[in-house]
């Protein structure tokens, strides 16, 4: 069953009787002694084999766990998973400071504030990233508490692998938040983020601007070219769009259709339109063949650019019609070409 020898434990003996109570500061008091049997021998024959038996136990636990120090941060014990995980030995780790294994952490901050802290607010469930030995960073579910042994204060934490979890909420944020055909964001988080930095842009009365952009000519280059080639040009222009973006607060979206739009928080009118007037170009630039209109050879934008300082007078819908009537005027007057 285990490398240890429990062979010697006593017969008939009863396991030791251990209680745990609040002491009202957020720590749990152990107290107890262990049971005798009726010769008054203790439950195991030596204190090696108890540590022996805890050490067996500890180690068959799937999680991590950590003894630590709650004023120094020194870690005290910690058993298999939690060091085979992260890459090191039960030597390497017993002794460390905690910001060994922690990302981003500070030496001089008390674990133990840190924790009661973490009791009064989360329970002592929170999460944060351990560094494997290779650097590698690794998502952890930690739950810890401040216990009291013999007047003596520790931190048990218990850290749980939570990579599989990270995972699939990343898929499920893509799949709410990304258009499956251009990669770009959908229109459903494109109007969050519009109520977003509208709210923002209002608190610190900066100008937001938004560019709506349409592909001209579109349904008549699905009806020559087919849909298939219709959805590889729309890629390709979304790929080109985002690549002329250059911060990376600026957001560009598949607005519906062949539509896009484009929000540039803290950017003024005139600067809107330049931008608007790159991403015109550089489509162009693409040459992607549209035979059969007037005019072009080549796939073309037309782009309506609006900017407002926002006011609690107005809503972000305002921006979105004064865009969409500027790519009205845009296509009105012949297309390919930016109008603000």
């Amino acid at each position: 069953m285990s490398n240890h020898d429990f062979s010697s434990r006593s017969a008939g003996a009863q396991a030791p009787v251990v209680s745990t109570e609040s002491d009202g500061n957020g720590a749990d008091k152990i107290t107890g002694s262990p049971s005798s049997n009726q010769k008054g021998k203790s439950p195991w024959q030596s204190i090696g084999e108890q540590q022996a038996l805890f050490r067996y136990l500890l180690d068959q636990i799937n999680d991590g766990i950590f003894i630590i120090d709650p004023d120094s941060g020194i870690i005290l014990d910690t058993n298999r998973v939690a060091y085979q995980r992260l890459g090191y030995t039960r030597e390497d780790l017993v002794g460390a400071h905690l910001s060994t294994i922690t990302v981003n952490s500070d030496k001089n901050m008390s674990l133990g504030q840190i924790v009661k802290k973490g009791l009064s607010t989360t329970g002592g469930i929170y999460e944060e990233y351990h560094q494997h030995r290779n650097g590698r960073r690794i998502p952890m579910e930690i739950n810890a508490r401040l216990i009291e042994l013999d007047s003596q204060s520790y931190i048990v934490a218990i850290a749980r692998d939570i990579t599989d979890r990270k995972q699939l909420e990343d898929e499920l944020r893509q799949l709410t938040t990304e258009d499956g055909l251009t990669r770009l964001f959908n229109r459903r988080f494109f109007d969050e983020s519009l109520e977003q930095e509208w709210r923002r842009m209002m608190r610190i009365q900066h100008p937001i601007s938004m560019l709506m952009i349409d592909v001209d000519h579109f349904k008549h280059y699905n009806d020559t070219y087919g849909h298939i080639a219709g959805d590889v040009c729309l890629r390709q222009i979304a790929a080109e769009l985002t690549r002329q973006m250059r911060r990376a607060g600026d957001i560009v979206a598949r607005y519906g259709g062949e539509e896009f739009a484009v929000i540039l928080p803290e950017t003024d009118a005139e600067t809107a339109k330049g931008l608007a007037e790159t991403l015109r170009e550089s489509v162009q630039d693409l040459c992607l063949e549209h035979i059969g209109i007037p005019d072009e050879s080549v796939v073309t934008l037309s782009v309506g650019v609006a900017t407002l300082v926002p006011t609690a007078s107005q809503s972000a819908i305002r921006l979105v019609s004064l865009a969409d009537k500027a790519l009205y005027r845009a296509k009105a007057s012949g297309r390919n070409q930016v109008q603000a």
